[in-house]
């Protein structure tokens, strides 16, 4: 009983030791905590506030064009034109030199290429141009052809074939039509035609797409 007791004494007297001197005391270091709240109303007074709610506007408005622009679908049909004269009788550094071809004499031998393509994101379909006006190639009239022929496709299953020359329904000019598969993004042809003409003034594609762009030229070089 006396260790006991004596062992007891030791512990209460360790916990007395480690105990605080005043509880009291203790419990006033302890500060109650405080919740700020932000002032909504000085916060919309501030400038900043005003230039990130339009900033954030007008992203959201480019956003949504750019969703727009990316889901829309749309043919764009476009061709480029480039021109060389290879041989020009008026400008021969002698009169006595003459080209001929295929037995022929000509006056002016000019090579003449376009580089036709689908810029849009949907394909173009053969059927797609309206029966009036099929995809052709026009010239002037007074253009004397020797060749015309497809020089380069990007995919063999556009199937693009030239038919044959004849007059067209408006004054002045010829036409060649010009039958194909389809055109997919991207997809196109290499139009060349050597004839005596002195550029490719006149020359130039046609037909007629619903709900699209225009058959436009993106330049001449």
């Amino acid at each position: 009983m006396r260790h006991g007791t004596y062992f007891h004494r030791r512990v209460a007297a360790r916990h007395a030791a480690a105990a605080p001197h005043s509880a009291v005391a203790e419990l006033e270091v302890v500060r109650p905590l405080t919740i700020s709240y932000m002032n909504w109303a000085h916060a919309i007074q501030n400038p900043w506030f005003g230039f990130i709610g339009t900033a954030a506007g007008i992203m959201g408005v480019i956003l949504s064009v750019l969703f727009y622009l990316r889901s829309r679908r749309f043919t764009k049909p476009c061709y480029l034109r480039t021109s060389m004269r290879w041989f020009d009788g008026s400008e021969a550094p002698h009169s006595d030199l003459q080209l001929t071809f295929r037995g022929r004499q000509v006056p002016r031998f000019t090579i003449t290429q376009l580089l036709f393509w689908n810029a849009g994101n949907q394909a173009i379909r053969s059927a797609d141009f309206a029966r009036a006006s099929q995809f052709r190639i026009e010239f002037p009239s007074t253009l004397q052809l020797f060749d015309a022929k497809i020089t380069a496709l990007t995919a063999p299953e556009t199937a693009v074939a030239l038919g044959e020359p004849h007059e067209s329904p408006e004054p002045s000019t010829r036409t060649i039509p010009i039958s194909f598969d389809y055109f997919d993004r991207g997809d196109g042809f290499i139009l060349q035609l050597i004839h005596d003409g002195d550029s490719h003034r006149g020359i130039r594609f046609a037909g007629k797409l619903p709900v699209s762009h225009p058959l436009a030229t993106l330049g001449d070089r």
